[in-house]
């Protein structure tokens, strides 16, 4: 019985062709992503805005999910997203925040932002690898 189910379901599976492409058409183009990092962190925080833990949380996913709807809509193919956004309270201490990729220098790319007022500092980063 199984295998009746299970060759009617490969007629109905849909083979493609393998195109043999390794690289993308439409390639990252790390001056648009900037671009859109800069509005959307831009339009969130502003000179006057305080730093408060809870708030931090909530509005750097916030960011992070617009900037990566944004980015996709750029509709970049072949490719993987990376979006991180960091919001930290400025008090006269070093910040590190560290991530390690696998890096194909012929292909990888990132856009970054860092945005700082008196009270936080904000890096954001895209990555598409």
């Amino acid at each position: 019985m199984s295998s009746y189910f299970s060759k009617k379901r490969r007629s109905q599976m849909q083979t493609k062709m393998n195109t043999y492409r390794m690289e993308s058409l439409n390639k990252f183009q790390p001056d648009r992503v900037e671009k859109i990092i800069k509005e959307v962190v831009n339009a969130h925080l502003n000179e006057t805005t305080p730093y408060e833990p809870g708030w931090a949380k909530e509005i750097s996913k916030e960011m992070t999910t617009e900037i990566r709807d944004k980015v996709r809509q750029l509709e970049f193919e072949r490719y993987k997203l990376v979006c991180l956004v960091d919001i930290v309270q400025k008090s006269n201490l070093d910040m590190v925040s560290c991530a390690s990729f696998l890096w194909n220098a012929d292909h990888d790319r990132y856009a970054g932002f860092t945005f700082h007022n008196n009270q936080l500092v904000c890096a954001a980063l895209c990555v598409y690898e």
